[in-house]
C-alpha cells in the first residue's frame, strides 16, 4: 500500500478487493484514502462486527470474496 498511496509509477493492474472488519484495531478508514486512483480495479468492502482476523472470524465471507474474484 505504501507504494500505491505515495504516487510511485507502479500500478496494481490485478483485480483487488480489500475486505476490512470494521473494528480492525490496525486498518482504519484514514488509512485507506487516497487510494482510489492508483490500482486499476480495486474496492474496500467493511465488515460489520469483524475485527483483524477475517479467515478466523468470517471464512465464509472470504471465501465467498475468493470465489467472486475469481469467478467460480
Amino acid at each position: 500500500m505504501p507504494a500505491l498511496l505515495s504516487g510511485d509509477e507502479r500500478r496494481l493492474t490485478v483485480r483487488t478487493r480489500l475486505v476490512v472488519g470494521d473494528r480492525d484495531p490496525i486498518v482504519r478508514s484514514a488509512d485507506l484514502r487516497g487510494f482510489e486512483e492508483h490500482p486499476a480495479d480495486m474496492a474496500v468492502e467493511w465488515v460489520a462486527g469483524a475485527g483483524h482476523f477475517l479467515p478466523e472470524e468470517r471464512p465464509d465471507l472470504v471465501v465467498d470474496r475468493v470465489r467472486e474474484i475469481c469467478g467460480v
